[in-house]
């Protein structure tokens, strides 16, 4: 089982998160993260693939996109044994390897995803995101899975 905090890791005020791994047979956290992220390489990616997304000070000289990692929904790809994260708070999809390397990111229509907080994938790769209600009603949004 995997569990993503939505803060630093240790609590620490540094650009590091994790995902955690809980053993279903021991019954235990398991001792080390199962996956590091480095928030400051996501933000270089996100600034050399141009993409939309906010910025910390749209004044300062050296701005950087406002990337939090807040995790809500994590997932396994049954196909491609990739992880995907959802950030639900900022609407941004990620895709890692299982080094937690940043191999995909996206930010997701606010009109298609109001508050995505669920992820999850079929046995042929199609995925599904749920969306809690807030101002509207709750969604689930299947998007199928094409090999290149």
């Amino acid at each position: 089982l995997l569990i993503g905090p939505k803060s630093n890791i240790e609590g620490k005020k540094i650009n590091k998160r994790a995902i955690y791994g809980f053993s279903l047979e021991t019954k235990r956290l398991l001792d080390e993260p199962v996956v590091k992220f480095d928030l400051e390489a996501i933000k270089e990616y996100a600034t050399e693939n141009k993409l939309d997304l906010a910025v910390t000070n749209k004044k300062k000289e050296k701005s950087e996109p406002k990337i939090e990692l807040r995790t809500s929904a994590i997932g396994i790809h049954p196909v491609t044994n990739k992880l995907f994260l959802i950030s639900g708070v900022e609407q941004i999809l990620f895709v890692f390897d299982l080094d937690g390397n940043l191999e995909y990111m996206e930010k997701l229509d606010p009109k298609l995803f109001n508050q995505p907080e669920g992820i999850t994938f079929l046995n042929n790769g199609d995925m599904l995101i749920s969306n809690e209600g807030g101002p509207g009603n709750a969604t689930l949004l299947r998007f199928n899975y094409k090999l290149k």
